[in-house]
């Protein structure tokens, strides 16, 4: 998550749309007071060398010095001790919804644009399996694995109700009026990004880090990777997504 003071901006970071990618090309450009949360050790390290950093997100900031020391250090275990997105430890944290953030800031928000990026829910779920393979080993390289184990992974998300965690679509309702809603879709987000960072004055921003690839765009055809089942299931909780976003129900 990121509230951008200076350019005065809210970005709202869903699960499996490129929300870590976009955090890392917005925090570079944010000012001293913005409050940035912080990503994975890994990809954080990546970040810092683009400019960019957490800050502001804990109450206390000696906290936030600790976690970039261990991050510096290539500390990851260590780092990723400090619960760095947990809700319990610190008032900002990655997935915050919007009426979250709300509740502890008192926004114009009639001065501010809201940001945030979609996914075909498919898609999502089968990063997200995929990434439930891959993370425990994660060093920043692409996580890809074949299709037989992404398949099993999935199975495991339906058993568990471990889907729900791709939803996004309630992370950026709010009832108060903004100045305006930008929305980043996947399927095309280097043009939309472009679009963004014109809107925001932002033209020296350079290009978006691909942090936590996977196994989308290995040649897996989305609707073979689901049971009739599943898509029957998929198709019901993610509704609002489909049709808030025009995608295609199969």
């Amino acid at each position: 998550m990121i509230l951008s003071y200076k350019h005065r901006f809210v970005f709202v970071k869903g699960r499996k749309v490129a929300g870590t990618s976009i955090e890392m090309a917005l925090s570079p450009h944010c000012g001293p007071r913005d409050i940035v949360t912080p990503i994975s050790p890994v990809d954080e390290l990546k970040r810092m060398s683009l400019g960019g950093r957490p800050q502001n997100y804990a109450a206390n900031d000696r906290v936030e010095a600790q976690y970039i020391k261990l991050v510096r250090e290539e500390n990851n275990a260590e780092a990723i001790k400090t619960r760095v997105h947990s809700d319990k430890v610190y008032p900002f944290f990655n997935h915050m919804s919007l009426t979250a953030v709300e509740a502890l800031l008192e926004l114009p928000s009639q001065e501010y644009t809201v940001i945030y990026s979609v996914r075909n829910p498919y898609a999502k779920l089968v990063s997200l399996a995929n990434m439930n393979l891959s993370l425990a080993k994660y060093t920043g390289k692409p996580m890809v694995n074949p299709a037989k184990n992404i398949r099993q992974s999935i199975q495991k998300l339906f058993e568990t109700g471990g889907y729900n965690l791709a939803r996004n679509h309630d992370l950026y309702q709010s009832k108060l009026p903004y100045r305006a809603r930008i929305v980043l879709r996947q399927e095309h987000l280097t043009g939309d990004f472009r679009n963004l960072l014109r809107q925001l004055g932002l033209n020296n921003c350079g290009p978006i880090p691909h942090a936590k690839q996977g196994s989308i765009g290995m040649g897996y055809a989305v609707e073979e990777m689901f049971t009739r089942a599943q898509l029957d299931i998929i198709n019901d909780i993610f509704a609002d997504e489909f049709h808030a976003h025009d995608y295609p129900m199969i």
